[in-house]
């Protein structure tokens, strides 16, 4: 089959002209209608003019015109083996078809694909060409530039951009983001199936007319036939789809074709030629009245290709002219011609430099993977014999497996080994998310457990054999002058012989043979030297040291004759290949005089070369005893016993030998490496070689065995090549939009991953240009911030997610914006506003709070570098941060609440120590009302965080100080925020008089009802005189809970009720005029003072404790009577969830109050019936089915 290909390919190329025509007719083909190599040589003149000494027009023509010979013509393939190159252009052309295939700007359905391509087609070639200049490879330079031009012309021709009259006039790079995004934008389809949003590209062919004519058509059916590595390749589809009439035509929506050529259905958007534009203007999405003709649509995308064309040139100049190295390297590139290096470049497998632009998933999923890492690895073979492999190479990096196989989408007829002995390959493998300290190659061996267990069984069994059968076997040779004594056997399998060194490890045979006597033979196994041995292969030395008779024989028993015995041993090496050596036989003379107990000295070493894992050693052994016989007939039975052996463990020695062949020919030997690492980015891109390390250019030569690993590690602080694209700037959101489709698919850690990476290339564009705008990043910082409140606090995950994003961005902008001189207020006001409440989302719900602190002291940054005074905002913040410490103090998971409550104070004395001078000193009502606001909640706030876990009080009383200086300066009634701030430190005062440091509990218990008496003199006007417009429902419901409140702290500690009396009845009219129903709650409050009057009865100042107890009852009969009044209702509400909610709580209310009703109750008092009967009903309720509820 392969001798009848080449046959055929070499006819064909006689008959043949060359690929890649854009517009004449078969008769008619001359260079210059090849429309990239024209493009290509209009744009070089022009960058070149008035530049003499450029000649490198041919060679960056060639090269960019060629992509399409090496994808779509086996014409051109067949042309190999007409200039003697063979199968290596076969070969590249079916193993680069998918790379090639991405040079072509097609199958793209988005915009957001197109930048993708753009992205990788440009920031490629750069780090190729620092690749290219780095190993002085002028026509690797060639090649690269060759297929970034393909693809950038190929843009204008195969997408709709030249379809809007706005981008018609405007290449790519020179366009707005308002202009790029005129409308949809995307390419023709060609490989993959058209998408409900594009157009077909087009597909016209001349193989249908040149393949049948003149008798080739039946070797191009053998070419293009099953058996044939370009079976399934493009082009032979197309042979094989002109075959179909319905799909052949040669006339299109009314326009000829040219002589000699045949279009396939569909027809297409292409411009790559006047008469496929004639074609493609009937099929784009024009809009009507638009005047341009199809000739004009197709100037317009040529004129837009070489005005890309020559701005790629001259970006390139100023790029690679940054340094004088690669300046005087782009100098060569452009000047000088590589006609004898071209197509080495797409041939020569150890070259391939046009993977730098086209290597990656394609069409591009959209996700950013170009601006990952990417390692170009050029590896070589050993030269050492036998130091390929024709295993599966796998290259290990970041977590991700990648299999180096050039011949994986080949047919078998030319599948390649790629890595045979002393050869050099290049493959490039990616998308990494970052750069690996090391990489790991891995040969995947045979597993060939099972056929050893097979082999070993039947080798012991072939063995047993040949010990029963070689006594009668042997006796009949020589006619019973000898006597057989015994046949014992001595076996080494894989994992002994693996244990056994350099130090002899002695053995013992023990040969009964019962009557004719018993013997033993003693010797030692070790390993021997491994001089000149193949990979892993060892040497082992057995050696026989002595004979001893043990017993005699019966005739010989007390009659005083003595022994004669000899030795008859093989060495069984089951893995050696070599018949005539596999089996080591030797026998010792006869011994005379030999006794009981007599050792004799045999001294015989054997030496086998054995196999690692699957190596088998057997020693059979035989003892005879001497009768008369003939040295001569010794021998014989020594050939017999030896080749009997061979004989009936040959088969096994022949799938052993098989086996070895499997396992050792999967081991690599890896004789050198070059990686060369690179990203493809918009902006902050790098490139450099990370192995060999500077100065280390000594070959790797290391064996990879099969099933094994070798890792390399990377140099990963080299001198990078940095560079941005021109227009880079103008993807500077793509990271955050691709980050923000994986959070919502749930993909929290690649969001993460890839928000991470866009923050550390914003870092690096912004170190070199500092005027790249902050607005489209303050917007994607906004947006993460957004997530984080939706996702707030029902979805903790989500919710830290999303404000770790933010806050990526955000600390990244922040810290740029603090270290300028004079920052941008307008960005410094919209970061502020994302960064607060990004400092809480980034923890609530976590037991750690440090990631918050460092949000809020960059937040404070920030304020101190806007104008104006922002000395609240700064409070504000740190109070934040104070109330965050608590929450986390709190979390089952924290490690420290001790520790954690201590920085919770320290936080809120950060923020006393920045509020206090704002609110003592002059002018404090000269600040906005907004910032007074949050200056009085924050220190209401601060009452509780600044001494809460601590013995004293001194802090909170100094922030409810401060907060009720700022109150009254507020517009409107805020006398219940003031109410409520004094509660807030009467319970401060309850909670730091139960703290061990308390210095003074009865003091501080004091301090506690003082405080409380402040705040109900405050709320008992403002509640008397409810309704009242300037007191809003939800005032109205936060005074009915500060008083309940106030039941406890107004007299706990002191012997006397009369204040919580006070606050239980103006609490009960507030509850009254709150929305809803709030029986429940007034219930609960008419408890609180039931247990109020308890704890008064039972206090050792109390003067009358039978009157507290009977107001004790009487006001857990008044809590009773209201809850039970909720419990008959047939349905307390009609959400469920919410009912069940109210049922628990009633029965916990309930459950709180039922001992109240009848603590201290005699049966002589004048309420004990309906007090009784009340406890009872509360006790019914609990009992009935379907509660007691919680």
């Amino acid at each position: 089959m392969l001798l009848a290909l080449v046959a055929a390919m070499a006819l064909l190329n006689r008959v043949t002209p060359r690929f890649g025509w854009e517009e004449a007719s078969l008769e008619e083909m001359h260079d210059d209608v090849y429309v990239h190599q024209n493009l290509t040589n209009r744009a070089y003149r022009e960058y070149a003019a008035g530049r003499p000494g450029y000649n490198a027009s041919l060679a960056l023509e060639w090269h960019t015109d060629y992509i399409d010979s090496y994808l779509y013509n086996p014409l051109f393939w067949a042309g190999g083996f007409g200039s003697g190159d063979g199968l290596d252009r076969l070969k590249v052309a079916t193993a680069l078809t998918h790379e090639l295939e991405s040079l072509h700007f097609d199958d793209l359905t988005s915009g957001e694909q197109v930048a993708s391509m753009w992205t990788r087609y440009l920031s490629g070639c750069v780090a190729g060409l620092y690749w290219a200049a780095e190993n002085d490879d002028v026509a690797a330079a060639h090649n690269i530039l060759g297929a970034a031009f393909h693809a950038m012309q190929d843009f204008y021709s195969h997408s709709n951009w030249v379809d809007n009259a706005d981008r018609r006039t405007v290449t790519w790079h020179g366009a707005t983001a308002q202009v790029r995004g005129a409308g949809p934008l995307y390419t023709g389809s060609y490989e993959t199936p058209k998408h409900l949003t594009q157009k077909p590209h087009g597909r016209v062919s001349f193989e249908c007319s040149l393949l049948q004519a003149s008798g080739v058509g039946p070797l191009v059916d053998l070419v293009c036939g099953p058996l044939s590595p370009l079976y399934r390749q493009s082009p032979c589809q197309v042979y094989e789809r002109c075959g179909d009439a319905a799909a052949v035509r040669t006339s299109v929506l009314g326009v000829e074709l040219p002589r000699g050529l045949v279009y396939l259905d569909p027809p297409g958007i292409a411009l790559d030629s006047s008469w496929q534009a004639e074609i493609g203007r009937q099929l784009r999405d024009i809009p009507q009245g638009d005047p341009i003709t199809a000739r004009e649509l197709f100037a317009r995308a040529k004129d837009l290709a070489v005005e890309s064309t020559v701005w790629w040139l001259r970006s390139l100049e100023g790029e690679l002219g940054r340094d004088p190295v690669t300046k005087a390297f782009w100098q060569r590139v452009v000047t000088a011609d590589t006609y004898g290096s071209r197509r080495a470049q797409f041939e020569d497998f150890s070259r391939l430099p046009l993977l730098f632009v086209g290597h990656g998933e394609y069409p591009p999923s959209g996700r950013g993977s170009d601006w990952d890492w990417y390692l170009r690895l050029q590896i070589r073979t050993s030269s050492e014999t036998d130091s390929g492999t024709n295993g599966s190479v796998k290259v290990h990096a970041d977590g991700q497996t990648f299999l180096l196989d050039y011949a994986k989408n080949s047919q078998a007829i030319v599948e390649y080994n790629d890595f045979s002995t002393g050869d050099v390959q290049s493959y490039v493998v990616g998308p990494l998310r970052r750069l690996p300290s090391s990489i790991t190659f891995e040969v995947e061996g045979n597993d060939v457990g099972d056929i050893l267990g097979v082999i070993w069984d039947g080798f012991v069994g072939a063995l047993e054999t040949v010990v029963d059968a070689v006594g009668d076997l042997l006796l009949t040779l020589i006619g019973g002058h000898a006597d057989h004594v015994a046949t014992r056997k001595l076996l080494w399998g894989p994992d002994e012989l693996a244990g056994i060194g350099p130090e002899p490890r002695p053995f013992s045979v023990f040969l009964d043979g019962d009557s004719e006597g018993q013997y033993n033979v003693y010797g030692t196994i070790r390993r021997g030297p491994d001089d000149g041995l193949p990979h892993r292969h060892h040497r082992y030395v057995v050696r026989l040291d002595e004979l001893e008779c043990w017993e005699e024989s019966f005739l010989h028993l007390g009659q005083g004759a003595s022994e004669e015995p000899f030795l008859l041993a093989a060495l069984v090496n089951l893995a050696d290949p070599d018949p005539q050596t596999r089996v080591n036989a030797f026998r010792t003379q006869p011994y005379p005089g030999v006794g009981r107990r007599d050792r004799v000295a045999i001294g015989h070493e054997f030496t086998a070369v054995v196999p690692d894992a699957v190596g088998m050693l057997a020693l059979p052994m035989s003892v005879w005893e001497s009768d008369h016989e003939t040295a001569a007939e010794r021998d014989r039975i020594l050939r017999e016993f030896a080749g009997h052996t061979e004989q009936d463990t040959r088969s096994w020695s022949d799938r052993l030998i098989e086996t070895v062949g499997a396992t050792f020919g999967s081991d690599w030997k890896l004789g050198g490496l070059r990686a060369f690492a690179f990203t493809r980015a918009p902006f902050g891109s790098r490139a450099a070689t990370v192995y060999p390390p500077p100065g280390d250019a000594e070959p790797i030569e290391r064996w990879v065995d099969a099933g094994s690993r070798l890792e390399i590690a990377l140099n990963t602080t080299p001198q990078w090549r940095t560079w941005d694209l021109p227009d880079g700037a103008q993807t500077i959101l793509d990271f955050s939009a691709l980050a923000e489709s994986a959070f919502a698919a749930g993909d929290l850690d690649d969001a993460t991953g890839l928000v991470q990476a866009g923050a550390d290339r914003l870092r690096d564009i912004w170190a070199r240009h500092p005027d790249v705008p902050f607005t489209p990043v303050l917007a994607a910082v906004a947006a993460w911030r957004g997530h984080a409140s939706r996702h707030h606090p029902h979805d903790v995950p989500g919710q830290v997610a999303a404000a770790r994003n933010a806050w990526l961005l955000a600390e990244l902008v922040g810290r740029h914006l603090v270290s300028q001189p004079t920052p941008p207020q307008a960005e410094l006001t919209a970061l502020a506003a994302s960064l607060g409440p990004i400092a809480s989302l980034l923890t609530f719900g976590t037991p750690d709070a440090e990631p918050s602190a460092v949000a809020t002291r960059l937040l404070c940054d920030v304020y101190d570098r806007m104008d104006g005074d922002h000395r609240i905002d700064i409070g504000v913040a740190w109070a934040t941060l104070s109330l965050r410490r608590h929450e986390t103090a709190f979390h089952p998971a924290v490690a420290d609440r001790d520790a954690e409550l201590r920085r919770q104070r320290e936080a809120a004395g950060e923020a006393l120590a920045v509020l206090r001078p704002v609110v003592t000193g002059p002018g404090l009502a000269s600040h906005p009302a907004p910032q007074l606001r949050s200056a009085a909640r924050s220190l209401r706030l601060l009452v509780g965080t600044a001494t809460f876990g601590s013995g004293d009080s001194t802090d909170s009383v100094e922030a409810n100080d401060l907060a009720q200086a700022v109150w009254p300066l507020l517009d409107g009634d805020l006398r219940v925020e003031a109410a409520e701030t004094w509660m807030g430190l009467a319970l401060r005062h309850h909670e730091v008089s139960f703290h061990p440091a308390c210095p003074d509990a009865k003091a501080e218990q004091a301090r506690q009802r003082a405080a409380a008496a402040r705040s109900l003199a405050i709320l008992e006007p403002v509640v008397e005189h409810l309704p009242n417009p300037a007191i809003s429902d939800a005032q109205v419901l936060q005074a009915a809970a500060t008083l309940r409140r106030l039941i406890g702290l107004a007299t706990f500690g002191a012997p006397t009720s009369e204040p919580s009396e006070r606050a239980n009845a103006r609490a009960q009219q507030a509850w009254r005029l709150v929305a809803g129903d709030r029986r429940i709650d007034r219930g609960a409050t008419w408890t609180d003072l039931a247990l109020r009057h308890h704890e008064i009865s039972v206090h050792p100042d109390c003067p009358d404790p039978r009157a507290e107890q009977r107001k004790q009852r009487e006001s857990a009969a008044h809590a009773v009577t209201l809850l039970l009044d909720v419990a008959a209702d047939a349905a307390v509400t009609a959400d469920a969830a919410v009912a069940t909610a109210q049922r628990r709580r009633l029965d916990d209310e309930l459950r709180r109050v039922q001992g109240l009703l009848i603590w201290g109750l005699a049966d002589g008092d004048p309420d004990a019936a309906r007090l009784r009967r009340l406890h009872e009903r509360v006790g019914a309720h609990l009992a009935a089915p379907g509660g007691p509820q919680g």
